[in-house]
């Protein structure tokens, strides 16, 4: 097996095969339906939505039927996929810390716990600061989190496999714990009809309570609702509007 490498850049390309079985198109329907409760907007012109570590586009490229879309993300290999798929869409590479569109959003979403991987509460504080920063005064905020520390479970093992015309691959995934932070060790299995090809990747998660994460946009003056319903049953949703 070659050493540590990163399935968002290195790897790219496999990650939508990583993902096959994640149904965006059911998550993104959900979407829809909360932020069309959520805020008013004309009919005649279609809101802003920014989505905030939009990696591939999986998401976006079910929302842009409703949305005027644009995705940032830190990996320019995923916003090259990002592009083929959604070219209507406007894409930039850009750190979810410190970003200056020069717009104000609608929505913005940051989901697949993205905002988790800043292990910081400071850091995380200044990003939820960038999005209040490109956010309208009636748009809303939509946060997926990681799993609370009460929910993590350490030393859990678990077995996905996937495949297309072109590639198999298969991930063993194990869960442990230093701390504050989750970190979940993933070992891949590739065959892409030639050769066999094998590689780690290590994920690392802040641990917090959603209370911090509500806290956090308390003092920025927005209300919070924690959303914990299908399909975002596992890991829920934490939705921001000002207050």
């Amino acid at each position: 097996m070659s050493g540590s490498v990163s399935l968002y850049t290195d790897k790219a390309s496999l990650y939508d095969v990583d993902y096959l079985s994640k149904d965006y198109a059911v998550e993104a329907t959900f979407l829809q339906q909360l932020i069309c409760n959520a805020i008013q907007y004309s009919p005649a012109e279609k809101p802003h939505l920014l989505d905030v570590a939009c990696g591939t586009g999986n998401h976006l490229q079910f929302l842009q039927e409703m949305f005027v879309c644009t995705g940032i993300d830190l990996n320019s290999s995923m916003l090259a996929i990002a592009k083929q798929k959604i070219p209507q869409a406007i894409f930039q590479q850009a750190d979810m810390t410190n970003f200056d569109l020069a717009e104000k959003f609608d929505v913005i979403i940051c989901l697949f716990s993205s905002l988790y991987y800043l292990l910081d509460t400071a850091l995380i504080t200044r990003t939820l600061q960038m999005f209040v920063r490109h956010l309208t005064s009636n748009g809303m905020i939509i946060i997926e989190p990681w799993l609370t520390p009460d929910k993590y479970e350490e030393g859990k093992c678990a077995v996905q496999a996937n495949q297309t015309a072109n590639v198999s691959l298969t991930r063993l995934s194990v869960s442990r714990r230093q701390r504050d932070v989750a970190l979940i060790d993933m070992y891949y299995t590739v065959y892409d009809g030639k050769n066999v090809t094998s590689f780690q990747d290590t994920h690392a998660f802040l641990l917090l309570p959603h209370t911090v994460l509500q806290g956090i946009f308390d003092s920025l003056g927005y209300a919070t609702e924690v959303i914990m319903k299908a399909p975002f049953q596992e890991r829920g949703l934490i939705v921001a509007k000002a207050k």
